[in-house]
């Protein structure tokens, strides 16, 4: 039996560095983790399918097979269950397109969830639209007045071919059954030297030194990037790399996590999983807020050495 191949770059898929599941031990880690789905979506992934993450040998592309995605109830619940942290006002990644798409004039935010960053363009004076397909994120930026269109970029892109200077796909591809394919509906939207914006869950930042996190596995995270994985993504499509960086770590809320992980690991006191994980969480997170600061104003671009959890890229068609 062959390989399985690599939909970015076309290597081989392989499964030597496994993470395998079933989708019954997936939702009940969520319940474990307090995220109690109802039975509507229990019922839609209530099986016992072993679903395995295949990595291409080549790029560093990884993608669970099958490709088992969240349905519309799951996100649904899910982003209300996680109000705290699923669509986040204010992302690192919203500021720095800003200033990369400083000039473009029309915008579009494809997976816009409630259009904070719609709003936030329009505020900088760009017309901006974006689509999702979480119908109560969609009605959230539509109270707001915000463009927001509730349907896939592959239907959008058939009435609005060559319309946008500038895209943004912020965490999006991770999710997605086809991300090249939908990738490349993308793109029929972009002009001619127009700019896209894309940021993935990265396995070169602090994510690999943790161990697995369940919202980076399905039905949440289908897919796993790479710097090369970007590079071969961009240089198949003949686009040109205008930026490719990680996140400073700190400005993601893991870094506590990950000093709590090393410490479990060397003296197997589990800080961030105690009886009181809730009020430990809140006391490591508050020690927390003074050294965030300082490395904030100290290195505002971030340490190279040290990858935060998200890849950046920019690239112009």
């Amino acid at each position: 039996m062959g390989h399985l191949k690599c939909w970015i770059c076309g290597g081989n898929l392989i499964d030597h560095y496994p993470e395998t599941y079933t989708i019954r031990e997936i939702f009940k880690w969520w319940s474990h983790e307090g995220y109690n789905f109802s039975q509507t979506v229990l019922k839609q992934f209530n099986n016992d399918e072993k679903i395995s993450l295949n990595t291409c040998q080549e790029c560093g592309f990884g993608m669970f097979i099958p490709p088992v995605v969240g349905s519309d109830e799951f996100y649904g619940e899910l982003a209300e269950m996680g109000q705290s942290w699923y669509y986040l006002k204010n992302k690192w990644e919203y500021g720095q397109a800003l200033v990369d798409l400083k000039g473009c004039q029309n915008i579009l935010d494809v997976g816009c969830g409630e259009g904070h960053f719609v709003e936030l363009a329009e505020k900088q004076g760009m017309k901006a639209t974006g689509l999702e397909l979480n119908r109560d994120a969609a009605a959230k930026g539509r109270s707001k007045n915000l463009s927001v269109d509730i349907q896939t970029v592959e239907e959008f892109s058939l009435a609005h071919s060559d319309q946008f200077d500038g895209i943004t796909l912020f965490q999006v591809l991770e999710h997605l059954k086809e991300p090249v394919r939908t990738f490349l509906h993308t793109l029929q939207c972009l002009k001619n030297s127009g700019k896209i914006v894309i940021t993935v869950p990265s396995t070169e930042g602090f994510l690999k030194s943790l161990p697995p996190q369940l919202a980076n596995v399905p039905p949440h995270h289908v897919s796993r990037w790479s710097c090369k994985s970007i590079e071969k993504l961009a240089s198949r499509h003949n686009l040109r790399i205008l930026t490719l960086r990680h996140e400073p770590f700190w400005h993601y809320g893991f870094v506590p996590q990950m000093v709590c992980e090393y410490i479990r690991r060397k003296t197997g006191i589990d800080l961030w999983n105690m009886e009181a994980s809730m009020c430990m969480r809140k006391i490591i997170n508050f020690l927390w807020r003074a050294p965030y600061k300082t490395l904030l104003l100290s290195f505002p671009k971030g340490i190279p050495m040290i990858r935060g959890h998200s890849l950046y890229a920019v690239l112009q068609k």
